[in-house]
């Protein structure tokens, strides 16, 4: 049940900080509360499934961070781009890209050679979206 709570506790997050169109990516849609106090507990509660035990839901705040732009949490998104988890690794690879957060290429340049295929085509996909468009050949070849 603590899974459930916890994804539902994150997704509502999403709807506080992002607004009502770009939290249809993640959750239904919700009328949005614009309180900034509201606002800085959805963080805290984000930032903490960033480091949640269960890889679901660091998964989900991954999401959350990367279509929210939260920028302020992105450096942990570089700890989570080594999580032993794929399916963990993965999102936090695609959202340093997609954030364009030139502050993890040397990250993302790292996991080229990582053991999952997956994990190194999101790779070169941020790659690409940070600037290095000669890694387009890696996501061809994959």
């Amino acid at each position: 049940m603590r899974m459930k709570w916890n994804c539902r506790v994150v997704l509502l997050c999403a709807v506080f900080l992002c607004g009502g169109e770009k939290a249809g990516a993640i959750a239904a849609g919700s009328e949005v509360v614009k309180d900034y106090a509201a606002n800085a507990k959805a963080i805290q509660i984000v930032e903490s499934g960033l480091s949640d035990e269960n890889p679901y839901i660091r998964t989900k705040a991954i999401e959350v961070v990367s279509t929210c732009e939260i920028t302020s949490l992105m450096p942990q998104l570089l700890h989570l781009a080594n999580d032993p988890v794929v399916p963990v690794r993965f999102p936090a690879v695609l959202a340093i890209g997609d954030r364009k957060y030139r502050r993890g290429m040397v990250v993302v340049k790292r996991l080229l050679g990582d053991e999952n295929k997956n994990v190194r085509i999101a790779a070169a996909y941020s790659m690409v979206k940070l600037g290095e468009p000669e890694f387009i050949r890696n996501i061809r070849s994959a």
